[in-house]
């Protein structure tokens, strides 16, 4: 059996820090393709993928 390579990763965030600062921040799902970042649009935090090949 092959496997095959991981070309996306599926994150969750739901905000860190202080909780009164948080209080609108849904839990949330991003998607992030190899090689690439993408950043929560509610607290700014960012989720890069890098592939260990």
């Amino acid at each position: 059996m092959h496997d095959k390579e991981q070309k996306v990763k599926v994150v969750c965030c739901s905000g860190e820090g202080d909780a009164s600062n948080y209080v609108e921040h849904p839990k949330i799902y991003l998607t992030v393709g190899v090689g690439q970042e993408i950043t929560c649009p509610y607290c700014s935090r960012i989720f890069t993928f890098i592939s260990h090949d």
